[in-house]
């Protein structure tokens, strides 16, 4: 298998860890919304001692304009979407369907790096979106 592949695998147990980890606070009555917010400055502060302890030299990137864009953009993006995930998870009675539901982001990121980035599909991937969006269909019925 190629090393892609490992990385997927790895994110998915993540992922489902983390989702569990939230439903069991949801569950338990505690403010998820706080949570999750607490749960972002932590992992900046974390991130922050990391990039200040790299051996690598990124500091020439920070006078780019360009590249503060691209930090807040994706700053907001994932405030947003774990405050949506965590709403998600407090109303749904199940939270593998939040999950599932959540994933036909598959299909929307291809078809984004195609428009964008001129990224390529199987026919294989194009049976996978089709299927993914199926599914999603099925779960919201």
């Amino acid at each position: 298998m190629k090393s892609w592949v490992y990385y997927g695998i790895m994110v998915s147990i993540l992922y489902a860890g983390w989702i569990l980890v939230e439903e069991y606070y949801i569950k338990n009555g505690y403010d998820i919304i706080e949570m999750v917010l607490l749960s972002i400055i932590l992992a900046g502060v974390l991130a922050g001692f990391l990039f200040y302890n790299a051996d690598r030299p990124m500091f020439y990137k920070i006078r780019d304009s360009k590249y503060w864009v691209g930090i807040v953009a994706i700053a907001v993006f994932i405030i947003i979407t774990n405050i949506v995930y965590a709403q998600a998870l407090k109303k749904s009675n199940n939270s593998g369907y939040v999950a599932a539901l959540s994933e036909t982001h598959i299909a929307l990121v291809a078809i984004g790096a195609y428009i964008l980035y001129k990224s390529k599909f199987s026919s294989y991937g194009i049976i996978g979106m089709v299927l993914i969006l199926i599914g999603a269909i099925f779960l919201c019925i």
